[in-house]
C-alpha cells in the first residue's frame, strides 16, 4: 500500500535520496532488506522486547521506507485483531515495537545497477497476549 510520506510516523528523521523512485513497491524488499539476516533481526527484537503485561493479540504491521543510506522511516502502522478486524493495541506496545523496528542497524542499503536506492519494507508481528509469536515476512 502507498505510504503518504507527509502523514507517516517518523517522517522527519531522515531524507530519501529520490522520493520519485522507490523500489520494491508491491511486496517490500523482504530478506535482502535485513542487515545480516532475518534470524539476526528476530533474535535482536526478541532479546530487546519486554512484554509489560500486555494482553494484545493479533497482528501489528509496519510498512515503511528505508533510505538509500539504510535509514528507516515513514512508517504506516496497521493494527488488526486475530480475525483481521481493525483494532488498537496498547500505545506502549506499539511505541516499543516501532522503536525497535526503526533502528537503522537492522536495515541494509540496497543497490540497483550499482546505485543505492530507497525501498519499501514491511514487518508484521504476530502477538498473543502481548508475546511475539512470529515475525513476518
Amino acid at each position: 500500500a502507498y505510504i503518504d510520506q507527509e502523514n507517516a510516523t517518523l517522517n522527519d528523521v531522515y531524507t530519501l535520496c529520490d522520493a520519485e523512485a522507490i523500489y520494491y513497491v508491491h511486496h517490500g524488499a523482504a530478506e535482502e532488506g535485513y542487515a545480516g539476516n532475518k534470524k539476526q533481526f528476530r533474535n535482536n527484537i526478541l532479546a530487546s522486547y519486554k512484554n509489560e503485561k500486555y494482553k494484545d493479540s493479533g497482528y501489528l504491521n509496519f510498512r515503511f521506507l528505508v533510505s538509500c543510506e539504510g535509514n528507516p522511516g515513514w512508517f504506516k502502522i496497521i493494527q488488526v485483531d486475530e480475525a483481521y478486524n481493525p483494532t488498537q493495541f496498547s500505545k506502549r506496545l506499539v511505541d516499543q515495537l516501532l522503536a525497535l523496528t526503526a533502528k537503522p542497524e537492522h536495515w541494509n542499503t540496497i543497490n540497483v545497477r550499482e546505485n543505492p536506492v530507497d525501498y519499501y519494507m514491511y514487518v508484521s508481528y504476530k502477538l498473543k497476549d502481548g508475546e511475539i509469536t512470529e515475525i513476518l515476512p
